[in-house]
């Protein structure tokens, strides 16, 4: 049972859990982050922040007149550097620092995992990848630079980041999360992370950009594989009790469209985090369909049935968790178990869930297919009703929870020339 009162902005919990006797916590108001550092390759960082994962940058939403810079130019030079043989980009390893070598990139190039599959078929991060913002947002920093400093090098990274998305994408449309290596999960049709969603932008800048450099043929197999994709995100989308609602993270390759589990904590679900993101694409259609707009309403109407209220999630902090555990899981839900470090001394903190009248909306990231209700997993891959019954380290270390400001700007954006059913769960 936990007691909260409210004195300003510091909240005394008392945690019945700990031990059976109280013990006072500062708790604040939780919003989910990823603190871990990006994976450098021992290079200090040029610009200021860049002491995170590229993808958490954003680096695409900077003001224009950034790509007209020398930092903005030093950083497309990395990217050059740091493609892969395959024409994509790995994650997770930063261009933003120093001006690299040959021998920087080389380093890089050894440890991929590209040629393992099929021989092994065990998930591999260090990979070419759609993940966490990988390709995509390369491609889109180059055509942006590419402008003001027109090169060779850039043009050439371009298409060939733009080719390797064309032979990444599933002759029924969908695009794998990874590619050439499709071991394991890496296989599925992957909207997590925008990965699909960030292939199609890219191929939809390519078309709208005119850029000189783009061959006609090219171009054309830019759209016809974009509007390939766009029918598979329609054919996707998920029904509960007859009714359109979201999209799940990832589905099986095939044409049945079945959602799949990633991570051995993401269960097949409807996520709200990737809906967002494919309403959003939807919504950048200047000529959508019928369908198109059904789609986008009938997401809509879901997102506001599953809206959370008078709920707030938040971290409580106490000594408890600031030690070593250890962890026997594997991430692969094809792999073995392993056992695994985890510092709980990164956060130092609890995460509950609590009642507040004067609390913001929040969704959950994952809703059940069958129920409609909020799904939860930890390290052993079962369905859990609640936050609180699932593992510590993944109650605090993954994004459970999604803000009111990360679906506001679409919650209004309905097409008002379609109508659709409000949303009915099943009883």
């Amino acid at each position: 049972m936990i007691i909260l009162s409210r004195y300003c902005s510091v909240l005394w919990v008392v945690l019945a859990m700990l031990g059976g006797y109280s013990v006072p916590v500062v708790a604040e108001i939780c919003h989910d982050s990823d603190s871990r550092k990006a994976t450098y390759i021992g290079l200090h960082n040029l610009l200021e922040g860049t002491d995170r994962r590229w993808y958490t940058i954003i680096p695409l939403n900077r003001d224009l007149s950034f790509y007209n810079s020398r930092k903005a130019l030093l950083v497309a030079e990395n990217i050059v550097m740091l493609q892969m043989p395959s024409g994509g980009w790995r994650k997770n390893v930063s261009p933003e620092c120093s001006l690299l070598t040959q021998d920087d990139a080389q380093r890089l190039f050894d440890t991929a995992a590209d040629h393992f599959y099929p021989q092994i078929q065990q998930y591999h991060h260090n990979v070419s990848t759609l993940d966490n913002n990988a390709t995509h947002s390369h491609i889109r920093f180059l055509m942006r630079v590419n402008q003001y400093y027109p090169r060779d090098e850039f043009e050439l990274a371009i298409i060939r980041g733009l080719e390797y998305i064309l032979d990444a994408q599933y002759s029924f449309g969908g695009w794998p999360q990874n590619y050439p290596n499709l071991s394991s999960y890496g296989k599925y049709v992957t909207f997590n992370d925008g990965a699909m969603v960030g292939a199609m932008t890219a191929l939809s800048d390519a078309m709208e950009g005119a850029y000189d450099y783009l061959s006609e043929p090219l171009l054309v197999r830019c759209e016809r594989a974009y509007d390939r994709g766009m029918q598979y995100i329609l054919n996707a989308q998920i029904e509960v009790n007859g009714f359109p609602t979201g999209w799940a993270q990832q589905y099986l390759p095939d044409t049945q469209y079945t959602p799949a589990q990633g991570r051995i904590y993401e269960l097949p679900a409807i996520s709200t985090k990737e809906t967002i993101g494919i309403i959003k694409l939807l919504l950048r259609d200047k000529s959508p369909s019928l369908k198109m707009k059904t789609a986008v309403n009938s997401a809509i109407n879901w997102l506001r049935w599953a809206k959370i209220e008078n709920v707030e999630v938040r971290k409580v902090y106490n000594d408890r968790w600031d030690q070593i555990f250890t962890l026997y899981y594997t991430e692969d839900p094809a792999g073995q178990p392993d056992y695994h470090r985890f510092d709980g001394g990164r956060f130092g903190y609890d995460k509950v869930v609590v009642r507040d009248s004067k609390a913001e909306p929040i969704w959950a990231q994952f809703y059940s297919i069958k129920t409609a209700q909020p799904l939860f997993s930890g390290w052993d891959g079962i369905a859990k009703s609640n936050l609180a019954d699932i593992d510590y380290e993944r109650r605090v270390s993954y994004g459970w929870y999604i803000s009111e400001r990360k679906v506001n700007h679409i919650n209004n954006r309905q097409y008002q020339d379609v109508s659709v059913p409000d949303f009915v769960p099943p009883e």
